[in-house]
């Protein structure tokens, strides 16, 4: 990869998921092969320079792992959105039920399903210093245009229609991806219990 298309595109650009290690083995039904047993390997991964070397014992600070499922039988990667892999983390899923619940949701996944955001503390700490900038400039102008004498009306309009702009900025940048991770959760949820 050049250098102009790293600079181009950030440092993300030149970044690749790297193995960390194996965090789970599993012998279920393979949706990807109906009828058929398989053994999976549940595995987690950095985003990494390519060159980076990691052990076993290497953590994800301030982040968390990618996590995909490695079949035995064919050996290709099927990689876990960033809310069902939250799901298992926390236990409400089981590891058995990955391959089932990941195969029923492809259709409706997008690329930046994949992200890590919910346990990404370096976003939520983004967001929450652009959530407080925000309301400091919904704040202060609202204050500023009280002392201008305008009337009340148009003090309204105002700071309704800057909040408006702030929030959809917010929802866009940060939020959007957190409230879709939070109803793919639930159907994830809603899955699991049904089987």
């Amino acid at each position: 990869m050049s250098v102009a298309k790293g600079l181009l595109f950030g440092v993300k650009a030149v970044m690749e998921p790297i193995r960390v290690k194996t965090v789970a083995s599993i012998t279920t039904n393979d949706p990807w092969n109906p009828g058929r047993r398989s053994s999976f390997k549940l595995e987690e991964y950095l985003l990494l320079f390519s060159n980076a070397k990691v052990t076993e014992s290497t953590k994800a600070t301030g982040n968390d792992f990618m996590r995909a499922l490695r079949s035995e039988t064919d050996n290709v990667e099927h990689w876990l959105p960033d809310s069902l892999s939250e799901l298992w983390r926390s236990q409400k899923v089981s590891a058995e039920a990955l391959p089932r619940l990941l195969k029923e949701a492809e259709p409706t996944l997008k690329r930046g399903d994949f992200a890590v955001i919910l346990r990404n503390k370096a976003r939520w700490l983004l967001a929450a210093m652009s959530t407080c900038i925000c309301l400091g400039f919904v704040v202060f102008t609202g204050i500023g245009m009280a002392n201008d004498d305008l009337g009340l009306l148009p003090i309204l309009i105002g700071i309704l229609v800057l909040a408006g702009g702030c929030w959809l900025a917010l929802y866009f940048a940060y939020y959007r991806a957190w409230f879709r991770r939070k109803r793919q959760m639930k159907w994830f949820l809603d899955r699991a219990n049904a089987a």
